[in-house]
């Protein structure tokens, strides 16, 4: 589990080396561009909303 994720560097990195991770963020402008970069990433495994 990420805290503080914002747009998701660390936590797409994390994905792509295949580790399951969870992201959590008060922005919801920073969750939204984090989806966006998680569905158009290979590695990501896609995202859930709450």
């Amino acid at each position: 589990m990420e805290l503080g994720c914002g747009d998701g560097d660390p936590l797409l990195e994390l994905r792509r080396r295949g580790l399951d991770v969870d992201g959590v963020d008060s922005s919801a402008d920073k969750l939204e561009r984090l989806g966006r970069r998680a569905r158009e990433s290979p590695f990501a495994g896609g995202t859930r909303s709450p």
